[in-house]
């Protein structure tokens, strides 16, 4: 008869946790995306189609469908002739009522550079991969007045260097993709007010994860004016959104 015995390394044991974890969890999410529409409805409280908190339009890591073609400034100089970022987000209500809505959101942001390079292996014009970022969390929701609505928010946020931008910039460190202190989890508080057409809002944000070489502080305000009152300028939005790390 043959005894065979495993013994797992502590760090491998809590590698293949975090795995099992997270592979549940975007299981689970991917399930509730998925297998509810039909159940999708204003009038019940379990997996609502409606969404309480407004879309901020102006902030980049809000859960939505967005695009952007800009330039980017660093140090006085412009980094990049075009700079965009992309995102595709869902956000989706678990349990709702009058006052109060429990949710889960997800997020895929990429960003994509053109500018001219100087290596004699890359010389020319290059349209490349930035980076791409992957997001998902739960979120409570909880209605103070009809024009007053506070979000309580956690997430997970997983970042990834393209391996164009690795490739362009020499960056290949050892062990570059062994542990990446660029992926943390964080929380935040956003308070929504709306006057008249105008929507304003206040964020502050915590990087929760001890080892990570992220600012651990953010604040975060905007406004927005996305109801124009206008036919033909329904499709219209305008704002600013302001952060401070």
């Amino acid at each position: 008869m043959t005894i065979t015995v495993f013994i797992l390394h502590e760090n491998l044991s809590q590698m293949l946790l975090r795995s099992i974890i997270t592979k549940g969890c975007f299981v689970f999410i991917s399930l509730l995306i998925t297998a509810f529409p039909a159940l999708a409805d204003k009038e019940k409280p379990w997996f609502s189609s409606s969404k309480m908190f407004p879309t901020l339009v102006f902030n980049p890591m809000e859960t939505q469908v967005s695009g952007v073609i800009g330039v980017l400034l660093s140090d006085d100089e412009l980094s990049y002739d075009l700079f965009c970022p992309v995102a595709i987000g869902f956000h989706k209500a678990i349990y709702s009522t009058e006052k109060y809505s429990i949710s889960l959101n997800g997020l895929i942001h990429s960003q994509f550079g053109w500018r001219e390079e100087t290596l004699s292996a890359y010389s020319g014009y290059k349209r490349s991969l930035f980076n791409i970022d992957f997001v998902y969390g739960v979120e409570f929701t909880y209605k103070i007045k009809d024009h007053i609505l506070l979000r309580f928010s956690g997430a997970h946020r997983s970042t990834h260097l393209g391996d164009d931008y690795i490739l362009l910039n020499e960056l290949r460190p050892s062990g570059y993709w062994k542990n990446d202190p660029s992926n943390y989890e964080f929380t935040s508080v956003t308070l929504s007010h709306r006057y008249s057409i105008f929507t304003c809002y206040e964020r502050a944000g915590m990087v929760t994860r001890l080892e990570t070489v992220r600012k651990r502080l953010e604040l975060q305000a905007g406004f927005q004016i996305d109801d124009l009152q206008k036919n033909h300028w329904k499709w219209l939005v305008v704002g600013i959104d302001v952060r401070l790390l």
